[in-house]
């Protein structure tokens, strides 16, 4: 395998895992290494929120597995 050229990392706040939820910020990377991970920074304001993260909405990048591109923090 090769590490993933560019894609997006959108993250967006909500209750429940959906791409209609508000869209908290959006963040270009510009590659990653397999097996590789990233820490996203971000200042949210006003209210608390579940988060969570999607890499590559847009599935540019061909993967074996997309079942792994979501992580959730509450």
């Amino acid at each position: 395998m090769a590490a993933a050229g560019a894609f997006t990392v959108t993250v967006y706040s909500g209750a429940t895992i959906t791409d209609t939820n508000p869209i908290m910020f959006t963040t270009p990377i510009a590659s990653l290494a397999v097996d590789g991970q990233i820490t996203l920074n971000g200042l949210i304001t006003g209210h608390s929120a579940n988060l969570y993260a999607v890499v590559d909405p847009e599935r540019v990048l061909p993967e074996l597995d997309e079942s792994n591109n979501v992580a959730l923090a509450r």
